[in-house]
């Protein structure tokens, strides 16, 4: 818990740089902090018949900054921004809208939906986008002419020699490589792929 004249402290912009990071880090991560945050703001900036208590304008932006919402899978924006040659508030825009049902377009494969995305310059001509696989689905094995990578953003899967990668993981595949992957229980696996050539089904050693 937090005591309340360092909460107080807090609100106003009284606290340290370190200090104030460190309570700001715990609001974050706290709903009831939050509300507490909200009504002390409240309660200091009430005309009480004297003259209010108003948070100092750095202190003030650093508050704002702690309770706003986090963009959807924010931790991962700048890497989006990075794998995709695009401005980091371009990534956050499209990271946000991936939850929309509508955005997804159906694929030939069941429980896979595939969301095309126009990158940046550096890829012009890839194939780039967000796929979404259920739970239990597997991409179907294939080849490549080119080179494919993917960065997981949601959700686990499991590579066909074993490997299971999570948020954050990369892995791809050129000529010499022939796989497929499995997305794991849990949320639905969501990555974003950059695809520079094809992919080759079915796989050239199937039978």
């Amino acid at each position: 818990m937090i005591d309340l004249d360092v909460l107080t402290d807090f609100v106003l912009g009284a606290l340290s740089p370190a200090e104030h990071a460190r309570v700001e880090a715990l609001v974050a991560a706290s709903p009831a902090l939050q509300a507490d945050v909200r009504a002390l703001a409240e309660l200091l900036t009430a005309d009480l018949g004297a003259a209010p208590v108003a948070p100092a304008p750095a202190g003030r932006d650093r508050l704002l900054a702690a309770l706003a919402p986090r963009p959807r899978l924010a931790a991962l924006v700048d890497r989006v921004a990075a794998f995709v040659g695009l401005a980091r508030e371009a990534a956050a825009a499209l990271m946000a809208s991936i939850d929309a049902p509508d955005r997804f377009a159906p694929s030939p494969w069941p429980g896979i939906g595939l969301f095309h995305i126009e990158p940046g310059p550096r890829y012009a001509g890839a194939e780039v986008g967000f796929i979404r696989m259920a739970p239990g689905t597997c991409f179907p094995r294939h080849g490549h002419v080119g080179t494919e990578v993917n960065l997981i953003l949601q959700g686990a899967l499991r590579l066909d020699d074993g490997t299971v990668l999570g948020p954050g993981d990369t892995y791809g595949g050129d000529a010499s490589v022939v796989h497929d992957f499995e997305a794991l229980p849990g949320a639905d696996l969501i990555l974003v792929a950059v695809l520079q050539g094809d992919l080759v089904f079915p796989a050239p050693d199937a039978d």
